[in-house]
């Protein structure tokens, strides 16, 4: 990553260049995005102009069931686990990831991005 200073003096195209060959790594991982960038180049740069990094810490709260989305989170490293009760039956459970892929073993902690 760049210093703050040294990236203001690259010009808007140059800045969405660096955006693009950084990030895109993170997506491209996921068919759908490569989609998009093999058929909306100029909504794929936007994706990853807009990407920004998060690091989470063990048994930190990132989201809540029922609120409304404001980003979209992908996972880079580490793991997650989506905790989840059902009001009316009292079902509950939970879902765990590791990185971009799906796991079926309770796991926590690690980093999430986006």
């Amino acid at each position: 990553s760049l210093d703050a200073g040294v990236l203001g003096l690259l010009s808007e195209r140059l800045k969405s260049e660096l955006a693009v060959n950084q990030r895109s790594r993170y997506f491209l991982v996921h068919p759908l995005f490569a989609a998009v960038r093999d058929n909306y180049q100029e909504v794929f740069r936007d994706i990853c102009e807009s990407f920004t990094p998060n690091v989470y810490a063990d048994g930190d709260v990132i989201f809540n069931s029922g609120r409304v989305a404001k980003c979209m989170y992908l996972t880079h490293q580490g793991s997650f686990k989506i905790q989840f009760r059902c009001r009316d039956s009292g079902v509950s459970g939970a879902i765990a990831g590791l990185g971009s892929s799906w796991a079926s073993s309770e796991t926590h902690g690690g980093s999430s991005e986006m």
